[in-house]
């Protein structure tokens, strides 16, 4: 039975080497962009933030009131209330 090709195992030190290999590559592919991408220099100043909560305007007053969010979808019938939709619902008797 061992005389087919399926059959044939690869030897464990083959295993190892090809597992080995694998990491090895994924490692040198990644140490490789890390040498050649550089990172772009840092362009940004904020100065001097404060970080004191009690300095915040929202911290001794509520925020303003705004304008209320139009709602965007309509109510499906299934979600109303079940007073809303008594008149719905009464079968004819159609099933039996």
């Amino acid at each position: 039975m061992e005389s087919y090709e399926e059959f044939t195992a690869i030897k464990d030190r083959w295993a190892w080497a090809i597992v080995l290999g694998a990491c090895a590559a994924v490692l040198l592919w990644g140490y490789g962009n890390y040498l050649f991408i550089h990172d772009r220099p840092r362009q940004f100043d904020y100065g001097v933030l404060p970080d004191a909560p009690g300095q915040s305007v929202y911290a001794v007053t509520p925020p303003p009131k705004g304008q209320a969010v139009p709602t965007q979808l309509t109510t499906l019938p299934a979600a109303s209330a079940p007073a809303d939709r008594a008149g719905e619902g009464k079968s004819s008797g159609g099933g039996k």
